[in-house]
């Protein structure tokens, strides 16, 4: 452990777990950019888009500032985050409207706004703003609407970083930001001027921080409900289907009757996993539900259709191995489905930091300088994937269980108790080697009575046993029926174990060259 606390520096050591410094130390909370403060922003971005950049910041700051004049709230808020606007009473709404009118603004920021808030009609902050007199064609608003979020998706791009800087510009207009004589104010306009400067660089990174500063201080007061609103209601304005799950199709080329099986049953998985995903209810804005639900069902149906499609595999020598990967995420989804938003929350983030102390790992290895170029590419591609997700320096390492249970603990409270044991454990043995696997299926008796008929080395070679791929299509079962299950979706033909028990029924012993056993 002393390797990883050496590692791991200024993390603090609590159980299995080391917690970075900017958790421990400074107390830091992560706020995420695209799941609340985008969709808080994101009405800035449709102002500086379509009114052009002078007018965009113009028109915005105003009323931002304007807000924050007429609102006697005794609550803190800030109008650059659209929720604020949803605690104006109608007197104060009245007012700012008024104030809008007098300098000319108001029809303006009518039309310009009008199509998002067509789109997101429920209970939007700025509906005050809607005339029912402007035509609205939903499906050019869309798109128009989807190009504006794109470009700010990225929270480092120009225009998601102008319409954060709005948020201190704004408040330095209301007279609520103030900088003393010794500190030199960030240079907002080398943002708008030169994007690439040094300068506009550091007023970025200074608009960022004070961005989210300002809503670690009203994110308790706006809530999170037009953020979750904002992210499902995408699902309102396009469906979020998918048609393929693989960029290449596995491909026979032959009339051997064997293998277009094999081919006929990859596309038939592949239909079960995509109508299954398309049924599953989506919450977008809690979305590690959905999406650690889609890669376990596609990782169950890889290990499925790379078993079928590998029959020198289905021995007593490799066959335990796909198997018993198959038991274990099988126990894993019906763990998280004891309660899928928390534990999907723990499953992600134990794997962030397995890979933040692999990338530790790697960076503290003194290759030679023919590795280090590849070392270097796997580096900053693990830090891509990672920081894609969550900041490395507030992600905490485990170096224990993701559940912080046994897999046979937590098989037992999530109903796999016999699968555990029949068939997770005695799989074990040939997944870890064990003597009593390799005992069996790696030695054999010398035949010399000196030598005590020593064992010795052996590897058989084991005809492939069809209870393997039978195994393997009824663990696939369990895992797409515990989802039809947990979700009460509409059940189906789907059989994976009666659709290769048809066709070996059907095909004369021998043909196949695959011998009846039990794995």
């Amino acid at each position: 452990m002393s390797k990883n606390i050496k590692i791991l520096d200024g993390h603090k050591k609590e159980g299995n777990k080391f917690i970075p410094p900017a958790k421990h130390l400074l107390n830091l909370s992560e706020i995420s950019w695209t799941n609340d403060l985008l969709p808080e922003l994101i009405w800035l971005g449709v102002l500086v888009q379509k009114l052009g950049l002078k007018k965009g910041i113009e028109y915005s700051s105003f009323m931002i500032a304007t807000a924050t004049e007429f609102s006697k709230s005794e609550k803190h808020f800030d109008f650059a985050f659209i929720s604020s606007f949803r605690f104006l009473t109608s007197d104060e709404t009245s007012a700012l409207i008024t104030k809008l009118k007098e300098n000319k603004y108001y029809d303006e920021l009518v039309d310009t706004l009008q199509n998002f808030i067509n789109l997101y009609p429920e209970n939007n902050p700025i509906s005050f703003f809607v005339n029912s007199n402007i035509s609205f064609d939903k499906s050019v608003a869309i798109k128009e609407f989807k190009e504006i979020l794109t470009d700010c998706f990225n929270r480092h791009s120009k225009l998601a970083t102008i319409i954060q800087t709005i948020v201190p510009y704004s408040k330095m207009r209301a007279g609520k930001l103030y900088y003393t004589a010794n500190v030199e104010p960030p240079d907002y306009n080398a943002i708008v001027e030169d994007f690439e400067s040094d300068n506009a660089k550091k007023a970025a990174g200074s608009a960022r921080a004070f961005v989210n500063g300002n809503y670690g201080h009203i994110e308790d007061t706006i809530t999170k409900e037009w953020a979750k609103y904002f992210w499902n209601n995408g699902l309102i304005l396009e469906k979020l289907i998918i048609r393929t799950v693989t960029d290449k199709k596995f491909e026979y080329q032959g009339d051997d009757e064997f293998f277009c099986q094999i081919v006929k049953y990859e596309q038939y998985v592949d239909l079960a996993l995509i109508k299954r995903w398309n049924a599953i209810p989506k919450d977008i804005y809690e979305h590690q539900v959905i999406e650690v639900l889609g890669a376990v069902l596609a990782r169950q149906a890889t290990l499925a259709k790379r078993s079928a499609r590998n029959p020198e595999n289905w021995d007593f020598h490799i066959g335990p191995i796909l198997l018993r990967a198959m038991i274990d995420l099988h126990i894993t989804l019906a763990w998280i489905l004891t309660d899928p938003n928390s534990v999907t929350k723990k499953f992600i983030m134990y794997g962030l930091g397995q890979e933040k102390l692999k990338i530790e790992h790697f960076e503290d290895q003194n290759g030679s300088n023919e590795d280090k170029p590849l070392l270097d590419i796997m580096i900053e591609a693990s830090k891509s994937w990672l920081s894609d997700q969550r900041y490395s320096f507030l992600t905490t390492v485990d170096v224990g269980s993701w559940t912080g249970h046994s897999t046979r603990d937590i098989a037992e409270k999530a109903g796999c108790r016999d699968l555990y044991r029949f068939a997770y454990s005695p799989f074990s043995s040939c997944t870890h080697s064990m003597w009593n696997h390799i005992g069996k299926f790696n030695v054999r008796f010398s035949d010399n009575a000196l030598h005590k008929h020593l064992r010795i080395p052996f590897d058989p070679d084991i005809p492939p046993q069809s209870e393997t791929l039978i195994n393997s299509a009824k663990y696939l079962l369990k895992t797409f029926n515990a989802i039809d299950n947990y979700y009460e979706l509409d059940s189906d033909d789907f059989n994976p174990v009666e659709f290769w028990y048809k066709f070996f029924e059907s095909t004369p012993a021998g043909e196949s060259g695959i011998t009846s056993g039990s794995s």
